[in-house]
């Protein structure tokens, strides 16, 4: 078996846009954007007798978290969009996957903190009908 290299990754590769605004000043040490689907595409019911039944799920929201630094000016952007309850599209992007949904909504404010150094800033963001596919350059 020949053992095979995989591409670098590169921070610099991921882009997020909310609202076709480019978002940027993450939070140091953390995920800059977490993307999490928040149903099953596909649930399996099995009967007493061992009979599976899949069952796919047309539930296609998805959920992002996005870490900002407190100091990073693109938390306005999330303040205005928490503010106006203002549907948004996003874009989320690496080198080998896309994440977007063209209605978003930014679902409350971000919790505050402050002490000896910059704060992460973590925001939640509903998006009602996600996409995604895979990206051809990263695999």
């Amino acid at each position: 078996m020949s053992v095979k290299t995989l591409s670098m990754y590169d921070a610099n590769n991921a882009t997020l846009m909310i609202n076709h605004i480019h978002i940027y000043g993450f939070q140091s040490g953390s995920n800059m954007v977490q993307a999490s689907w928040d149903n099953d595409r596909v649930t399996v019911e099995v009967d007493s007798q061992g009979t599976p039944v899949p069952s796919k799920s047309n539930k296609d929201s998805m959920t992002l978290t996005v870490n900002l630094n407190q100091q990073s000016s693109s938390n306005k952007v999330f303040m205005d969009l928490a503010a106006s309850n203002k549907p948004v599209p996003v874009d989320y992007r690496n080198n080998t996957e896309h994440w977007w949904g063209s209605e978003a909504y930014v679902t409350k404010p971000a919790d505050t903190s402050d002490g000896d150094t910059a704060s992460a800033r973590a925001w939640t963001v509903k998006v009602l009908h996600g996409n995604f596919e895979a990206l051809e350059d990263g695999y």
